[in-house]
Formats: C-alpha cells, structure tokens, sequence
C-alpha cells in the first residue's frame, strides 16, 4: 500500500512468496497457474474479490525478459516490482542491475522481501551486500529470534507516503517484540551469527552430497548455505522426500528437504545429523522401484490441522 500510495500506480508485478495476503492470491484470479512457479500449484484465490484481476502478476527470478514482458502495455499502472533478493539463489549482478534502472525507468518501487532472506548472510538484509539498493525492504520475526515482530525500511521519499494512507495496528504498545529485536540484533551483532550459520550450513550440504555419492544417489543441492535444500533427482522425487523425513523422524530429527542452520546448531548436532542422514540414504538406496510407488506420500499443500 506504501508503494502504490508513493507511485500513485496499482499494477504490482512480483517474483517469489509473498504471503497470503489478497495482493498476491489475487494473481491466480486471472490464471489458475500464475502463482505456481512462485509457491506451489493448485492455489484457489477463493474469496479474493474479483475486482482484483490484473492488479498483480508474477515474473520468474533471476529473468529480466520475463519481467520486460510483463510491463508491456502497463508501462504507466506499474507501481512496484517486488523480489526476493535470494531464497533458493541469489539473485545476480545483472538481473539487479537492469532491474533497478527499469523501476527507475517506470517510476515504480522497487521492494525486497527479506523476511526469508534477513539476517542470513549479515546482520541485516541480503541488500546490503548487494550494489543495487531497493527502496524499500520488509522483515519479520527473524529479527526479533522468533518473537512477533515485523519491520518495512526505506527510503525517506517513499516512506513518507506512510503519512497520507491509513495505517494502524491492535498493539501499538506491545513492546515485547521491540525488546526481543534489540536483543537479537546485538547478540547477531557481538557473536557474528551469520559467519556460524554460514559454516553450519555448508556443513550440511557437504553431508547431502558426499553421503548421497557413498550411497550412489542421485541428489542436487542448491540455495545459500544459510538457506540450503537438495531434492532428489528421481521420477518419484515426493516419495524419496516423504521417506527421507519420515526415517529422519524416527532417529529423532525433524529432517526435511531445506535446512535453516541458526546460533543453536552446533559441530555437535551436524555430526548427530551426518549418522542419521548416512543411515537414511543407505535406506533409501535399498529401495526398488515397487517399494518406493509404496511410500505414503507427505502432503506438499497447505490444510487445516483441525478436524471438521
């Protein structure tokens, strides 16, 4: 809203996961595929208002032709252009640099959405290693350790639209949240957390690609080390990650195809996880074709854990 109230625009054309909210359900109101690449398929925007249609659309990362192909014909309505500036890669060089002279070009904000990226490569956002600055980037309880609590920074032309558009808030005077980012940011700070979590993730991409090679099994691995994953290069990807976590559950890690290293995750715990994680592909490694169509899969949707 502080984007389009700054721009004077509606359109938003955005690349990743943004949420629930109406803005970015919205995309699927036009096509039912729109959101697929960005979160996951099959996404009904049941009960997003269908005047909506069109005022968001979707752009693959890292892809400035897929972007320029969107802003064709609405070279005047963009109001913002949102990213995440790293999740499963970081974005590059060239895509920031063509990115930012285009909202530039468009008089459109440019925002990053750090709220998975924050506090992963530095104390901060992911921006800040980065030339091209946004104008404005959003954060959640990661700099608060988990505590409610969300930030949107900016710069002081486009923040100061804040003033002409209605915002408030339930808990104005809840300062548990405040307390808890201070808290965080200077430990993060004193303890230099993200050079650990960077050590312990690369850690745990180690152990998925030299125990997936003992085990001859076919893995790729991807994203930063502090936003790490690996999928599993087979035609029934779903039932080997199924397997993989119902196993890793049953050693006592909630073991999953992402790894979020954090300051509590110590040589200790990756060495645990490195026996768990060998034991788990000799497993899966034993499995045929047959026993593997066999596997319960895990459900990959997002449902209700309550019963009717």
């Amino acid at each position: 809203r502080i984007a389009r109230a700054a721009s004077k625009k509606e359109k938003v054309l955005f690349s990743g996961y943004h949420g629930w909210s109406d803005w970015y359900l919205s995309a699927n109101l036009a096509s039912d595929n729109a959101l697929d690449g960005q979160l996951m398929p099959g996404l009904q925007p049941n009960g997003i208002p269908r005047g909506l249609i069109g005022t968001a659309e979707s752009f693959e990362f890292n892809n400035i032709d897929s972007l320029k192909a969107k802003i064709i014909g609405n070279e005047n309505n963009i109001a913002a252009i949102i990213i995440e500036p790293a999740r499963g890669e970081l974005a590059s060089d060239n895509f920031l640099t063509e990115l930012r002279q285009i909202a530039d070009d468009l008089n459109a904000v440019l925002i990053f959405d750090e709220i998975t990226s924050g506090f992963r490569m530095c104390a901060g956002g992911v921006h800040r290693e980065f030339k091209e600055k946004p104008d404005m980037a959003v954060f959640a309880k990661s700099l608060a350790n988990g505590y409610p609590m969300s930030v949107i920074i900016g710069k002081s032309s486009v923040m100061e639209a804040a003033q002409s558009t209605f915002i408030s808030s339930t808990n104005w005077t809840e300062r548990t949240g405040l307390a808890a980012a201070i808290a965080t940011i200077t430990k993060y700070q004193k303890l230099n957390v993200h050079q650990h979590i960077k050590r312990i993730g690369e850690s745990v991409k180690q152990i998925w690609e030299s125990e997936a090679e003992k085990h001859s099994l076919n893995i790729s691995t991807s994203g930063l080390p502090a936003i790490a994953g690996f999928t599993f290069n087979h035609e029934n990807a779903q039932a080997l990650q199924s397997a993989f976590t119902i196993e890793m559950l049953s050693r006592g890690i909630l073991g999953f195809k992402q790894f979020r290293p954090s300051l509590a995750h110590t040589e200790k715990e990756v060495e645990i996880y490195r026996k768990s994680v060998d034991e788990v592909f000799l497993y899966l490694a034993s499995l045929n074709e047959l026993d593997i169509s066999n596997i319960n899969l895990a459900d990959s949707t997002f449902r209700k854990l309550t019963k009717e």
